[in-house]
């Protein structure tokens, strides 16, 4: 890392507010980090893929139906089996922007391993029949 950016992120993290901090750390933010770290595979058709972009918005609406909860509670969102595919379908079309760095846990910004972890987590407890509210 150049010494610009550890610059820009220690600048970053010195403006980061308690609310702000707080926000960083809520499930809908981490779920949104997950999805802007990663970018279709390369050399594939994934990000034209009718299945690749359902499962990119259902991961958009697992971020959503945990807005309004406590910062560290789970998605609500129940998922069909289908839907389940579906994420997962787009999970293994992805592959990470930062390449090997990214499974580094970022230190002035929202989670992506931890909304990954929510997704998986979600995805698994829809799958056994768990309910969540």
């Amino acid at each position: 890392m150049s010494t610009i950016s550890t610059a820009v992120r220690a600048s970053r993290r010195r403006r980061l507010t308690e609310a702000q901090a707080i926000a960083l750390d809520s499930t809908p933010a981490r779920i949104r980090a997950f999805l802007a770290a990663v970018v279709p595979l390369r050399g594939s058709d994934a990000a034209e893929d009718e299945r690749y972009q359902r499962g990119r918005s259902l991961i958009e609406r697992l971020a959503l139906s945990a807005e309004g909860g406590d910062t560290y509670d789970p998605p609500t969102l129940n998922l069909t089996t289908t839907e389940c595919a579906d994420v997962l379908y787009f999970v293994s079309r992805s592959e990470a922007l930062d390449g090997p760095t990214w499974w580094d846990d970022p230190k002035d910004a929202a989670s992506h391993l931890c909304g990954f972890m929510f997704i998986m987590d979600a995805v698994e407890e829809s799958l056994r029949g768990k309910v969540r509210s």
